[in-house]
């Protein structure tokens, strides 16, 4: 069985539930006025960025999963004689419904047998199922509890689902530092989303001191990671020199791809930025663009 543990954007699964908090729509209403005031207005709403919560699927969930009557009867006899991957695995089939009848209660029992023996992803799941209330009472303290088993074997979803934990006050007492902690152990580990959110909390001084050179840094390597959030914003400081040196090509770039991916509240940037960089500035970036099969 091949794990993969993911992030979801905007949608519900039986596995996952994003919160999304006035991702883009914001600054349709607050940037009027071209650049002068981004700095002001992204630490005002960066606060309210995006966050989403990880979970933990397998082949099972997957195209590469093809004889379920097979695969079935031997996942129910692992399961059964106490392999931790199995029960994993057979949750997941009950959760989705996946070569056996869909089953809530069987899901979480499954969940649990596994959690109990210290398989982290499905102490991931168990604290999802708790989070959410789908198929048992909702106890975001229980989901607090089971986050942190996962994430201190370093599962980083379950690291990054405990920061969003204590960064919110769900299920634990608010604490920014707490969720810079966490969130960092995710972000060293490659999560897009912990990236992107240290970047705004450097942006704001959220548990930190304000420090735009952070803040740009974790954007960059979201950015790089298609995060659409981190992207804009490394896009808007490339425009006003904040973190990094003044660039409006590379500003161009990054409000594009941006753009590109859904990011309409970049267009008025854009459009001024049109003005401002020469042609041949203008050719070599989108011809950057066109290489990554992007198109402004």
């Amino acid at each position: 069985m091949r794990l993969r543990c993911n992030n979801w954007l905007a949608f519900q699964t039986a596995e996952t539930v994003s919160i999304v908090y006035g991702r883009f729509h914001m600054y349709q209403k607050d940037i009027k006025d071209g650049y002068s005031n981004y700095r002001t207005t992204a630490i005002a709403l960066a606060a309210l960025s995006f966050f989403v919560f990880g979970s933990c699927t397998s082949s099972a969930n997957t195209a590469e999963h093809t004889d379920s009557n097979n695969d079935i009867a031997a996942i129910i006899k692992s399961a059964e004689n106490g392999d931790a991957e199995a029960q994993f695995d057979l949750a997941l089939r009950y959760a989705d419904g996946d070569g056996i009848k869909q089953d809530d209660t069987e899901a979480i029992r499954w969940y649990r047998k596994s959690a109990d023996q210290g398989f982290a992803p499905a102490q991931l799941n168990l604290g999802n199922r708790y989070r959410t209330g789908q198929g048992i009472s909702q106890d975001v303290r229980s989901a607090v509890l089971w986050y942190r088993k996962a994430a201190e074997q370093g599962l980083r979803e379950a690291e990054y689902n405990l920061a969003v934990s204590y960064r919110k006050g769900i299920g634990v007492t608010q604490s920014p530092p707490e969720a810079i902690r966490w969130y960092k152990a995710a972000a060293d580990q490659g999560h897009p989303q912990a990236q992107g959110t240290l970047g705004v909390m450097y942006l704001n001084g959220e548990g930190v001191s304000v420090d735009y050179k952070e803040s740009a840094r974790w954007f960059t390597m979201a950015a790089k990671q298609n995060d659409i959030q981190a992207q804009y914003f490394l896009g808007n400081m490339y425009i006003t020199g904040a973190g990094v040196a003044r660039d409006l090509s590379r500003a161009y770039f990054w409000l594009s791809v941006a753009y590109a991916q859904g990011a309409e509240q970049a267009a008025p940037q854009l459009k001024q930025l049109e003005g401002e960089l020469s042609t041949q500035q203008l050719a070599i970036v989108k011809n950057e663009l066109k290489e990554l099969g992007l198109k402004k």
